[in-house]
This record gives C-alpha cells, structure tokens and sequence, in this order.
C-alpha cells in the first residue's frame, strides 16, 4: 500500500480497517491480511483476511463529503430488497454513511467468489456466454419486481420522497453530472425527449451495471455477485436495460433484456430503442472517460436524438 494516496495513506487505512472489524465482529476479530482492490480520491475498497471470520471481507471506506452521491447506509439499505428479489448480492455485516468512524463512512461485507465478467468472457463459448446474459436478464426481472413507491433517490435508509420521472432525471443530472456543458445537454435532453423516458412503475434501478459489477464463476457460468449498489436509485426499469444493452458483451442482441424488450411489434421496438438511446445519452454524459470509444458512442447517441454535438466530439 505504500503508493496510496491520500487521505487513504497505509497506516490510516489499516487503523479504520481494524476498528471496523471489531465493531462489527467483536474485540477478538483481528485483520490479518489486507490488499486494496480499488482505490480513489473519496473512496478505497479492500480485501481483508480476518480473524473470527469464516470467509474473507471486503470493506469499502469513504469520505463522508462525498454525501449524498455516496451514501454507503444507502448502498447496504438497497443490498437488502435485492437480495430478497433474488440477486446474489454480498451479505452486509456493518454499514455507516454517517462517519461516525473518524468522518468516514464504512461498508463491510462477505466476499463471494468468481471473477469479473470482463475477465471471463473470452473463456466461456456462446453457449455458456448465453446463459450468463440470460441471468442478467433475470437480475433485471427480480430488480423489476422491487417497487420503491416512487420516482427519485434514495436515502440513507432506501426511503424515497416520490417526484415525477423527468424530476427525478433532472435531479440526478444535477447531482451526477459535473461537466458544465454535458450537464446543459442533459438537461436539454430531458426537456425535448420528455416523452421517451420510459413507461411503467419505478423500479429498484442498479444503475452501474458493466463488466467489473458483474462476478462470474467460470467453471460454471454462473452468476455469483452484482456489485456496487452506490449509485441505485428508484428509476425506470430502461435505465438498467440502457446500461447492460450499452456495454459489449453484456446482453444478447436485441433491444436489451427485461421486461418490456423484443415485443414484436416493429413500432413498439423502435420506440423502445429511443427510449434506451435516451438512458444510454444520460450515462455517457454523466461520466467523462477520455477515450476515443466514449466520445464516439457519445457523438453518435447525440446525432440519433437530434442534439448538437460540440466540437471535441465531432471527430
């Protein structure tokens, strides 16, 4: 750990980590091991080996400024009715999004096996690769039987205050999207695609479903863990549908798996497409990865809705 950076420095780390544990574990619970995993400015995730423990730990570590993006109360409130949905989601064993540990906020959970889906892939043939879509397309059908009461974010303890869907995009616009500009087309987005956001209940909404979210067992090509639950929302069930259909290798052909996808009826299945290209625009706008493949798919979602593409991603 000597290259982490701060405020995560080496021995900071290991202090909260061993003070989580015990609260969490009891006195005699003791780290034994720890490797980080992910590493950034406002959060740190780790592996840990514990003592007392019966399978190793994974513990995410925040800055409670980085509230109300990142409420770890929330990401363990959401873990609950997914679990119960039938999504294989790690067991919470403490969770605080207050700071009470030292302003930090902390997440302790089991670890559970398999690999990143990214990582297996290229191993599994199309058969074993279309069982593996075909869970997540039943993720999304146990995610779609999960009803909030309403439109809009969560709190620390997965309670919504219901707002219609367009207000509840603009307010996620306003606390997810940075950039200035992408942040004006989002918004123009919404006003001019208001009806394209998508029919149906709220839904439980993962919101971050890529490779790296997404634990396979490769022996097996079963799903063993959705993770990272930090952005969820009560959303449209298009949202998720946007996100897996968006990523290569994360659905089968088609409009996306879920609920409401591949109706047969022509018209239906194009509108259901524009639906998702509006889901699909808000993700990328949201997020600034300063590749050659994100500007493209960004210019090219932005032509599809009729919006005007600046000059950095014309290219």
């Amino acid at each position: 750990m000597d290259d982490t950076p701060t405020p995560w420095s080496p021995a900071r780390v290991a202090d909260l980590a061993g003070r989580a544990v015990r609260d969490a574990l009891g006195a005699a619970a003791r780290v034994e091991d720890l490797a980080v995993l992910q590493v950034g400015a406002d959060a740190v995730v780790l592996a840990l080996e514990v003592r007392a423990a019966a399978r190793p730990l994974v513990l995410k570590l925040a800055d409670v400024g980085a509230a109300p993006a990142l409420d770890l109360g929330r990401t363990a409130a959401v873990m609950g009715p997914a679990a119960d949905a039938g999504v294989p989601v790690p067991a919470v064993l403490a969770a605080d999004g207050t700071g009470r540990l030292d302003g930090v906020q902390h997440l302790l959970q089991q670890h559970l096996g398999g690999r990143r889906w990214r990582e297996v892939r290229p191993e599994l043939d199309d058969t074993a690769g279309r069982a593996v879509h075909a869970q997540l397309a039943d993720v999304l059908r146990a995610l779609a039987g999960v009803r909030p009461g309403g439109f809009g974010e969560l709190d620390g303890q997965g309670v919504v205050v219901p707002v219609p869907l367009v207000e509840a995009l603009r307010r996620r616009v306003a606390l997810r999207t940075r950039r200035p500009a992408a942040r004006a087309l989002a918004e123009r987005l919404l006003v001019e695609h208001a009806d394209r956001l998508g029919s149906g209940p709220p839904v439980l909404t993962h919101d971050d479903l890529h490779h790296a979210n997404v634990l396979v067992d490769p022996a097996t090509a079963r799903l063993s863990a959705v993770l990272d639950w930090d952005k969820a929302w009560a959303g449209p069930a298009a949202a998720d549908r946007a996100r897996l259909r968006f990523w290569d290798d994360m659905s089968g052909p088609g409009p996306g798996p879920g609920p409401g996808s591949g109706s047969g009826d022509d018209r239906d299945d194009r509108d259901d497409a524009d639906v998702l290209r509006v889901h699909e625009l808000l993700w990328c706008l949201e997020h600034a990865f300063p590749t050659a493949r994100h500007r493209a798919d960004t210019a090219r979602l932005l032509r599809a809705l009729d919006l005007p593409v600046p000059p950095e991603l014309a290219g």
